[in-house]
């Protein structure tokens, strides 16, 4: 099984530890990518987080690494290693080919959260993020602007989220 090298970063502070571990370790280790739902994404939907080379969960955590992607076989590896550690597959619709649609669709099918609206409210987020990372990238003092609107559509995501998991989900 292909190694990688990470570093984990810690939600708060300036802590970062270096690891060497097996991919399936490594996976395990991304924050919100297997864990806590024990769900494997399909290999479209992996792929798409690994060629990243980072997976910021704010203050859960987060990795970095040098961007790659899996090949069929080292996927095949993967199910095989992370079934007996009790992960499992879903039945994905080949239009779910992104983190952000993934995420959205997990969420729908195990809590009943609309997948629409998540996945709407989602890339409003989503985009905000980016435009504030690249204006600060370039020192453009529409960061600070650009950082209280993603706070805001974070805070009405997270709302949206709160409101449909207080009612309970359907599971799966």
């Amino acid at each position: 099984m292909r190694e990688v090298t990470y570093a984990v970063l810690a939600g708060v502070g300036d802590d970062r530890h270096r690891r060497v571990q097996p991919l399936a370790d490594f996976v395990l280790d991304v924050p919100n990518l297997i864990k806590p739902h024990d769900v494997i994404p399909p290999l479209r939907v992996l792929n798409d987080v690994l060629r990243r080379g980072l997976r910021d969960a704010g203050m859960s955590g987060a990795c970095e690494w040098s961007p790659f992607e899996l090949s069929a076989a080292e996927y095949d590896e993967l199910l095989a290693v992370l079934g007996e550690r009790g992960c499992r597959t879903l039945e994905t619709p080949a239009s779910i080919e992104s983190w952000g649609d993934w995420h959205a669709w997990v969420f729908d099918k195990r809590y009943g959260v609309p997948f629409a609206e998540h996945r709407a409210l989602s890339r409003v987020w989503e985009g905000l993020d980016a435009a504030r990372r690249q204006a600060r990238d370039r020192g453009d003092a529409a960061a600070e602007r650009l950082y209280a609107e993603a706070m805001e559509a974070g805070r009405q995501l997270s709302d949206f989220l709160n409101r449909h998991l207080r009612r309970g989900g359907r599971g799966s």
